[in-house]
């Protein structure tokens, strides 16, 4: 006899899967205004670690077994093996947790080589986005798959019997050894989930720095580089710096004009501008600026020196994380520089 407590069989509010469809939808919501921190972030890993373990595969599992599982089954009753074979018998609960792990890790590799063919960059948060929208793809599917059964026939998310399910005198040896492998597995997936998540590899978080100037049609475009310049003539410039960090970066740009001797040498230098911006994940700052040359003649640099946080209180090429520069010279009857495109080193 099922207990009082229980969920009423053949609920027409799958609650499992409103549960799944909140939770992705408020991680999506916190990814979108940054307000989880960066990939180390311990309240990050806690909330990821389900998206990224357990909830695609179990929304896939709900999705391809839409039924309960029988209620009453002796100690030949069939083993998980022949649910699978036969889906119209359906799969209880510790099949469908079993199987909610074994899928996520299954389907972990094919969404992660989907992300990767889109164009852009691949980011950690983006790669969340997608599993969330393929678990949020399977949850309606499998909503609508249960909605087509019987009322008797439908899978319930059970309250108060999780005793009897996972031990009671029903259950048959392979139930329990699935329960210690599910055990295991939990604890395996969230180990394996920190340690990606809270150390990941080098190269997967970066920055784009470009120089350039604002076009007609108010875009940013790496090109019309002011090589030849008349003395007290203003120039309008612009820069472009793209977060790619998995986090929000504080950057501050230095622009300067630094004349440069004939071994390389930097002789003569002056600071045209400075800015700061805290830029999130995956946003681009644009600024556009003047420039008025201070210094006159040839063998001058326009550099733009780009720093994450602070920079230091005498900034350099050699204290920058990047810069980027492009040769002009200023004033009448100078000769234009062969080295008048942008260049770039860190």
């Amino acid at each position: 006899m099922r207990s009082g407590r229980s969920a009423p069989r053949g609920s027409a509010v799958p609650v499992d899967l409103v549960f799944v469809l909140a939770y992705i939808g408020g991680v999506d919501a916190l990814l979108l205004i940054d307000a989880l921190g960066g990939p180390a972030s311990p309240l990050r890993v806690l909330l990821t670690l389900p998206v990224l373990f357990f909830l695609p595969g179990y929304s896939l599992a709900a999705a391809a077994f839409p039924r309960v599982a029988p209620t009453h089954r002796g100690s030949q009753g069939p083993s998980l093996l022949d649910r699978v074979q036969q889906p119209t018998q359906g799969i209880d609960h510790v099949e469908r947790a079993a199987l909610g792990f074994g899928l996520s890790f299954a389907l972990l590799p094919i969404v992660g080589l989907l992300v990767a063919a889109t164009p852009g960059p691949v980011s950690a948060r983006g790669s969340v986005v997608a599993l969330t929208v393929v678990t949020a793809l399977f949850a309606v599917v499998a909503a609508v798959r249960r909605w087509r059964l019987d009322p008797e026939e439908r899978y319930t998310l059970p309250f108060g019997t999780w005793e009897s399910t996972l031990g009671g005198s029903g259950g048959s040896a392979l139930d329990a050894a699935l329960s210690v492998v599910l055990a295991l597995a939990i604890l395996a997936a969230m180990g394996a989930g920190a340690l990606a998540i809270a150390a990941p590899q080098d190269g997967t978080s970066f920055t784009n720095y470009g120089i350039g100037t604002i076009n007609d049609s108010g875009e940013f475009v790496a090109a019309d580089y002011p090589t030849e310049w008349q003395s007290g003539e203003p120039r309008n410039m612009a820069f472009q710096v793209v977060n790619h960090e998995d986090e929000r970066v504080n950057y501050t740009v230095v622009v300067q004009m630094q004349r440069i001797s004939e071994d390389g040498r930097v002789v003569e230098l002056a600071e045209l501008d400075r800015f700061n911006e805290s830029i999130g994940d995956d946003r681009s700052w644009t600024q556009e600026h003047r420039i008025q040359p201070p210094l006159n003649g040839d063998r001058l640099q326009v550099v733009y020196l780009f720093y994450k946080g602070d920079p230091p209180s005498t900034p350099t090429r050699f204290n920058a994380d990047e810069y980027v520069y492009f040769w002009t010279n200023v004033g009448s009857g100078g000769e234009e520089s062969s080295l008048a495109g942008p260049a770039r080193s860190r």
